[in-house]
């Protein structure tokens, strides 16, 4: 067991995958199995015990769980548990956000597809909250040091992937130059099985495996190159299948987010031109 040096809130559908997925593959990193443990969330109950016991010893070791970053009780927890703890935060441009979610949330079928964007935020209002980044950023800035928080925008992980794991790895303290294989690879693609009976398929079998321990094998028949070719082709675009978002809806979560960006900037000092949202809210001038 060991006690971890960092954490990554999240935010939900903001690359949180993609930076688990470049800590774990650096030698010199550890991170939890699963990705998302939940602890200081759902699972404190559990005890501190539970918790280590995810862990292995490394020069920086930890866990991403997206639940922590509007979980009000998290902040506190994690700061009575460990003062020294490094905070990864990932932004990105809010309504994107949203979008990205629902999408998230149709593919894992919690949502019909069919639902206009304002029946889908009338149904959960967790797609505004978690994109209220100023509003929680807050407390997690407030309850630690601003050297022990990095905050970064899934944009720029798009244009200059190298660099924000470069940024990443000199936070926590281990080789920065240590180029990653998942560097370029996008995480959780908006895709869905156009039909079940061959994905479905797959899973079930694949699960099966599993329960008898042959995970080995699971990884193998995933990689025979047919059947990568006939999943691949039997995939497509969630987002071509869903309702576009109308002109009004836009205008009106550019206003219900408006003072959080500007909030947002006046906190962090973010240069947050490249979102759209903020490009029409403010145009290209900074926030006074």
């Amino acid at each position: 067991m060991s006690k971890p040096s960092f954490i990554g809130l999240g935010v939900q559908k903001c690359a949180s995958t993609w930076i688990h997925r470049i800590l774990e593959d650096h030698p010199q990193v550890t991170v939890s199995s699963p990705k998302e443990l939940d602890f200081f969330s759902y699972h404190y109950h559990f005890g501190f015990a539970w918790y280590e016991s995810h862990f292995s010893e490394a020069l920086a070791t930890g866990e991403n769980s997206p639940s922590y970053f509007c979980d009000s009780r998290a902040a506190e927890r994690v700061y009575r548990y460990h003062p020294d703890m490094k905070i990864i935060v990932c932004l990105r441009d809010p309504i994107a956000r949203i979008i990205s979610h629902h999408a998230h949330e149709v593919r894992l079928g919690h949502v019909d597809a069919r639902l206009t964007f304002t029946e889908a935020l009338e149904n959960n209002p967790m797609y505004i909250d978690q994109s209220m980044y100023a509003k929680y950023l807050d407390i997690w800035l407030s309850t630690f040091p601003e050297n022990q928080v990095l905050i970064l925008l899934q944009e720029d992980i798009k244009k200059q992937p190298s660099m924000v794991a470069r940024d990443v790895y000199q936070f926590l303290g281990v080789d920065s130059d240590y180029q990653s294989v998942f560097l370029e690879r996008k995480a959780n693609p908006s895709q869905q099985a156009k039909s079940d009976f061959f994905e479905g398929g797959l899973k079930k079998t694949a699960k099966f495996l599993r329960l008898l321990g042959l995970d080995s094998m699971v990884k193998n028949i995933k990689s025979v190159s047919w059947i990568r070719a006939i999943r691949q082709s039997n995939m497509q675009n969630i987002h071509e299948n869903l309702p576009r978002m109308t002109e009004s809806e836009m205008q009106h979560l550019d206003a219900v987010f408006r003072d959080d960006i500007r909030d947002l900037q006046k906190m962090t000092n973010l240069d947050l031109c490249a979102w759209p949202t903020y490009q029409r809210c403010f145009g290209t001038a900074d926030v006074k």
